[in-house]
């Protein structure tokens, strides 16, 4: 059954304590949102608390028409935990407590605080994200991933967004099966800057993406530039990418570099490959406006084609083009 009381009015809602007793388990929620803390002017202070343990058996008799037994199966009997507690208004909001726990499969945290969220010139914002999982192919089951993508138990995902008026900076740190990658991406909405690096040491790309063929990847990957529209022409793009280790089935892909940059409707990547597969270097350039054309040089000391049909006779070549 349900206890509790409500109030909501022009100048906003209260609701002093919600008790909503389930089969085994207790919800409780108690909010006060004055309407004046979510406007610029910041004249209220907001209290908005949550806490639940519910158990399997208990969103089955809440979402009974709504879904089936099966899509239940996937969570443990325990249930779920979730707590929530956000204070403050827009001049200052504080998240102090997100957790949503599934037993043995999930644990999510979220934290953090902004000050003048609805000023673009002011605006500061620091969040910090962290994910826990303990039994990959329940969460797989439970997202509704299964045959799509697979995620290694013991997995973990570290994460931190900040804001400063329009600039916004994400870092993220994963690690999973003795795999890891970080990433750090920077924008800014007004001046249309950006930049992004990701960083991989053996990531296990064939464990993440079942069916790929593919191989722990290491390497790392560099892009910057002004413009979110890449084709116009007063966009400006560099980019870098280096590929220590990877391989798709039988072709290894070790060691290739790619460096390219555009501006002003024109562009050039640079590519080479010094590998058990292939060895060899090339460009490609390309301008588009009014009239767009490509032209691809390469220079391919040699490939090994037998490598690359995985056939048991050696077949190689070596080739000089443009295009």
């Amino acid at each position: 059954g349900a206890a509790g009381s409500g109030r909501m009015d022009s100048r906003g809602s209260r609701v002093p304590q919600l008790t909503l007793r389930l089969r085994e388990r207790t919800l409780t929620a108690r909010a006060d949102i004055p309407y004046a803390a979510l406007d610029s002017a910041a004249r209220g202070t907001m209290d908005v608390r949550l806490s639940s343990a519910i158990r399997r058996s208990d969103l089955a008799a809440l979402l009974t028409g709504y879904v089936t037994p099966d899509d239940l199966a996937v969570l443990p009997d325990d249930g779920m935990t979730l707590g929530v507690r956000v204070t403050g208004n827009m001049a200052h909001l504080a998240i102090e407590e997100g957790t949503l726990a599934v037993p043995r499969c999930l644990t999510l945290t979220v934290g953090g605080s902004g000050t003048d969220l609805m000023d673009d010139a002011r605006r500061t914002l620091d969040l910090r994200l962290e994910a826990n999982v303990a039994d990959g192919t329940r969460l797989t089951r439970l997202a509704g991933m299964e045959g799509t993508v697979s995620v290694p138990s013991a997995s973990r995902l570290k994460g931190r967004l900040t804001a400063r008026a329009t600039a916004y900076a994400a870092d993220l740190m994963l690690s999973a099966a003795g795999g890891s990658m970080t990433t750090r991406l920077k924008a800014d909405t007004q001046t249309e800057q950006y930049a992004a690096t990701a960083t991989a040491r053996a990531l296990p790309l064939g464990r993440l993406l079942p069916g790929s063929g593919l191989s722990p990847f290491s390497g790392s990957v560099k892009v910057a530039g002004r413009g979110f529209d890449p084709t116009a022409l007063a966009s400006r793009l560099m980019a870098e990418a280096d590929i220590e280790r990877l391989a798709v089935g039988q072709a290894v892909l070790d060691g290739i570099q790619i460096k390219a940059e555009s501006a002003g409707g024109k562009a050039r990547a640079d590519f080479s490959a010094d590998n058990a597969f292939a060895k060899g270097r090339g460009s490609l350039t390309a301008s588009w406006g009014r009239l767009s054309e490509a032209t691809l040089t390469a220079d391919i000391d040699e490939v090994r084609l037998s490598d690359l049909m995985a056939t048991k006779d050696t077949l190689g070549i070596g080739m000089t083009a443009t295009m």
